[in-house]
């Protein structure tokens, strides 16, 4: 990157602004929820959706909210919660993408990295014990090992689909 360049760079989301319809990951459902959902959701309060820029061109998104996740019950113990009160604060990550002309360039490293600084701060604020997500299955899996780079782990969650793995990642 020149000195001229602007360096890669974080905003939320705004469709008036951001070229949405250029995003492309080759996975049709996330690209459905940038192009067509993410505004909306923003705009009822159901998620945020930050992008990722390199110059004015998304390369990356996420979307984020709140949520809650069941715990077992030596972890629920270890927080002290008890009977029915077996779930903990959570953000959710229902949606993380990276271009596909710029996959495997390390950008969605700084997308998880980016995730985990936001929650840090967001936790010294609110109750968050962990981050979750659904990491999308393929062939080998490569995406839960990913994913585990960063301890994420594979958790037990109440809405089972053949199509992902939820994985959560705990806050120190």
């Amino acid at each position: 990157m020149s000195s001229t360049q602007q360096p890669l760079y974080w905003e939320t989301l705004d469709v008036e602004k951001h070229d949405v319809k250029g995003f492309s990951c080759g996975h049709s459902d996330f690209d459905r929820y940038l192009h067509d959902r993410a505004h909306r959701d923003q705009a009822y309060g159901i998620a945020q959706t930050h992008v990722l820029l390199d110059q004015e061109k998304i390369v990356a998104y996420y979307s984020i909210k709140c949520t809650n996740i069941k715990v077992d019950d030596s972890e629920a113990q270890q927080v002290h919660r008890q009977g029915d009160l077996t779930t903990v604060p959570a953000v959710e990550i229902p949606y993380i993408a990276v271009c596909e002309e710029s996959a495997r360039q390390g950008f969605g490293s700084l997308v998880v990295e980016e995730i985990i600084a936001s929650v840090y701060e967001l936790a010294k604020t609110v109750g968050c014990r962990y981050i979750f997500l659904r990491a999308v299955r393929s062939e080998e899996d490569w995406i839960i090992r990913w994913y585990s780079r960063f301890e994420f782990k594979e958790t037990p969650f109440n809405e089972f689909d053949q199509w992902t793995v939820p994985m959560r990642y705990l806050i120190p």
